[in-house]
């Protein structure tokens, strides 16, 4: 037996150093991205990873200053700056502690996504049960009334905000998007509760 296991080590101890380091790497970003992420009461995620971070950041800091609170209370994050299994499809997620992309719109580390038009429309049924998109009576009538050339429909159901119609998003954005869709914001299910979330929603559409 020892002889087995001083040959595999022989043979394959390469392997297994770098597969220690990957999953060392995936932990430290696991931990310097979700674990702050969580203390953060407002976290948004593009979910291109292609929209201009410095108006982004601009945005979230005008709002933060709009609601009178630390610019530390909201953040704006790339897509790409979470793990995703498809990018490591050898190493247990499980076992190493380590929640993924999609698993974190539950548990209130990532509270609003914004994803492209078709995207949103492509998503399947198991994206829409990852979000509350906009919940009934998360606005009131009056709200829906006032805010209903926002709400972007599919099948005669609100999938979101649309992102770039909003007043907040032009005059930060204009029309420097990567591509010509409509960009969809949604709520992540783990955070209708959050008050950050809604506060949002209103400062973006400018009411």
């Amino acid at each position: 037996m020892k002889k087995k296991l001083d040959n595999f080590f022989y043979y394959y101890k390469f392997h297994v150093l770098a597969v220690i380091f990957i999953l060392f790497v995936i932990y430290e970003v696991f931990i310097s991205i979700h674990g702050k992420d969580k203390e953060i009461p407002l976290v948004i995620v593009d979910d291109t990873s292609q929209m201009s971070m410095v108006k982004a950041e601009e945005l979230v800091e005008d709002f933060a200053d709009s609601q009178k609170i630390g610019k530390n209370q909201a953040a704006f994050r790339y897509r790409s700056m979470y793990v995703e299994k498809e990018q490591y499809k050898d190493i247990a997620f499980d076992a190493a502690g380590i929640k993924e992309y999609q698993d974190l719109f539950t548990d209130g580390s990532i509270d609003l996504i914004i994803r492209t038009a078709d995207d949103t429309e492509q998503g399947g049924e198991s994206w829409k049960s990852d979000h509350l998109l906009l919940p009934k009576d998360y606005f009131t009538e009056q709200e829906m009334k006032k805010y209903q050339d926002y709400f972007y429909y599919v099948d005669e159901e609100a999938m979101g905000i649309t992102f770039d119609k909003c007043p907040k998003a032009k005059e930060f954005f204009r029309d420097d998007y990567p591509t010509e869709y409509h960009y969809i914001l949604q709520i992540a299910k783990g955070s209708k509760e959050e008050p950050l979330v809604k506060k949002f929603l209103v400062y973006l559409m400018g009411m």
